[in-house]
């Protein structure tokens, strides 16, 4: 029995499919990193380097005249901020848990609305808070203001 070698243009076809395949991995894997987003996400390109995350301080949240008037309260438990880096394309996602406490009464929520502001007063950016939500008398409930803009925030305004 006798065998033989393998052609050169069969180890080129081999090479070829292999980095093909590879090429294919490579990326399907950056796909599935830059399809998680949203409003809390932010790309960047950046040359490679190192990748730290952390938490900001704490943010003032002003409500409005109504919602202060229901006797609502709000506060902020500090920015979580998550960094992830492969090569150049860099995903950043920040968010804000908000405590929301009620008074003596009961309060029904639905659709508080927040915008961001700058240090300078300007306005970064506004979205939903959360949806229809009660909190009963003298308790509290904890939504997530998911924006990569509240890294950037001086205060928080929330509303109806």
């Amino acid at each position: 029995m006798t065998t033989t070698a393998p052609t050169t243009s069969h180890r080129f076809r081999n090479i070829a499919l292999l980095l093909g395949v590879l090429v294919s991995l490579a990326a399907l894997a950056l796909l599935a990193f830059l399809l998680g987003g949203g409003r809390a996400t932010r790309w960047t390109l950046t040359p490679p380097g190192p990748v730290s995350a952390g938490a900001g301080g704490l943010i003032p949240i002003h409500l409005s005249a109504e919602l202060s008037d229901a006797g609502l309260r709000a506060q902020g438990d500090g920015v979580s901020l998550e960094v992830e880096q492969i090569l150049v394309v860099r995903k950043e996602r920040a968010a804000l848990k908000v405590r929301l406490t009620a008074g003596d009464a009961p309060i029904a929520l639905d659709g508080l609305r927040y915008t961001l502001y700058g240090p300078g007063g300007e306005r970064l950016s506004e979205g939903r808070l959360c949806g229809k939500l009660s909190i009963p008398a003298n308790r509290e409930a904890v939504v997530e203001l998911q924006d990569v803009d509240v890294i950037r925030a001086a205060r928080i305004k929330v509303e109806k």
